[in-house]
């Protein structure tokens, strides 16, 4: 062991450098949210601090600038992914029907793309939707395990097949998105890490991958692997926990972002996955109270009470096995989703239960591309943030008869 000593004037010198070193540049603000930012070994550190109420805001235009209402052709009954168009056209996605239709910025119907089945073009579970240079198309189905891509005018160019292990035995291949002009990014997420270890149902940070294809499907450089949100294990009924969350991704032309979503932390990358800044916002963490508990409870359980010739001993069991001990959690994940648009802005919301998600408002809030807040929008009430480009976001609203529209607005930055 080689041992080092240096003077004491010069050990104290060499711990205050390092103090201020770690501190960096004296922070600032925006409204009243404090920022920190330092640099180390090529990576951009955000710290943020305060109320996300105290940032500027920005607010929705008076009048929607198109209208697509669920009660008129195509009649659309469960709407998934959104996208905007170059031209401002919109591409929706219709789970229940598995067709993707394209819609001008009157809000008219133009052209239809898809529908049920496994062949060319065809979708079962269309989960994630990229437009890309030229307003190519691409469209990952999930149970499928296929990426389709389609030209502007909507016909089939491509398929190219991802595997459902694609990151190796016992993963699942979430969604896929384009990147660039001839790469793609695959989210997978992992076995559970305890399995053998402990039995019944219980809420786990499940491992999450993302691996670069190219334009064949063969993988480019290495996974990146980060804990993943929280999932349920071992359950035995169809459907996730209400109190856990995927892991956080979201793609855009040149870059990526990615976290757990179970604390506020964001990892962006750039389009070779090298991380390039982390932003961290502390005590975004809520307890989670017994009354949101009941209140999800009672929602769930109306929902099959609606349903026909459903047996009343057969919803208890399946409510005791989804509110079992193990899977309620003392505090609720920290975010709930993340966008990225045409405009580098990282698009970020509070996590809501399941049973709460269109009930967002206030829940959105924006970040520049190095991972530094600029503005929150709120939200109506019944909505969900779907799309955004430029100055303009399509908004998912139910009416009070829980039909879906879609509505786009301009944004209105306040002074």
């Amino acid at each position: 062991m080689v041992k080092l000593s240096f003077p004491v004037p010069n050990m104290f010198a060499l711990v205050a450098i390092a103090l201020l070193g770690a501190c960096g540049p004296p922070g600032d603000s925006v409204g009243g949210v404090a920022i920190t930012q330092v640099d180390s070994a090529g990576v951009t550190l955000v710290t943020i601090s305060g109320d996300v109420s105290d940032l500027p805001e920005w607010r929705l235009s008076e009048l929607p600038l198109t209208v697509i209402s669920g009660n008129e052709a195509p009649f659309l009954s469960d709407i998934g992914a959104v996208a905007f168009r170059s031209d401002g056209r919109l591409l929706l996605e219709d789970n229940r029907s598995a067709e993707l239709h394209i819609f001008g910025t009157s809000g008219e119907a133009i052209a239809m793309i898809g529908g049920a089945g496994d062949g060319p073009g065809e979708f079962r579970n269309l989960t994630a939707l990229t437009v890309g240079l030229g307003d190519t198309v691409y469209a990952y189905d999930r149970r499928l395990s296929r990426i389709s891509v389609f030209g502007p005018a909507g016909g089939l160019l491509t398929m190219i097949s991802v595997g459902r292990d694609f990151a190796g035995p016992g993963t699942v291949s979430l969604d896929a998105w384009g990147l660039g002009s001839d790469q793609f990014v695959v989210h997978s997420m992992g076995p559970p890490d305890s399995v053998g270890s402990a039995s019944g149902p219980r809420l786990e940070q499940r491992p999450a991958q993302l691996d670069r294809l190219d334009s064949t499907g063969e993988a480019r450089g290495d996974p990146v692997r980060f804990s993943g949100g929280l999932s349920t294990v071992g359950q035995r009924f169809d459907g996730a926990s209400p109190f856990g969350n995927p892991s956080l991704v979201a793609v855009g032309s040149d870059r990526v972002v990615r976290g757990s979503g179970v604390e506020y932390e964001l990892f962006v990358t750039a389009s070779d996955m090298r991380t390039q800044s982390i932003t961290r916002w502390p005590g975004w963490r809520r307890p989670l109270e017994e009354s949101v508990v009941q209140v999800v409870r009672d929602s769930i359980a109306s929902r099959f009470e609606r349903l026909p010739q459903v047996r009343p001993e057969r919803v208890t069991a399946l409510l005791e096995a989804m509110f079992a001990p193990d899977l309620v959690p003392a505090t609720l994940p920290a975010l709930g989703g993340a966008l990225i648009d045409d405009q580098r802005r990282i698009w970020v919301s509070r996590f809501q239960p399941s049973t709460q998600q269109w009930s967002q408002e206030d829940s959105w809030h924006v970040l520049d591309a190095s991972g530094r807040p600029i503005a929150r929008l709120p939200l109506p009430s019944r909505t969900r943030l779907a799309a955004v480009r430029d100055d303009r976001v399509a908004l998912l609203m139910r009416d009070e008869f829980d039909v879906q529209h879609v509505r786009v607005f301009d944004i209105v930055r306040g002074p």
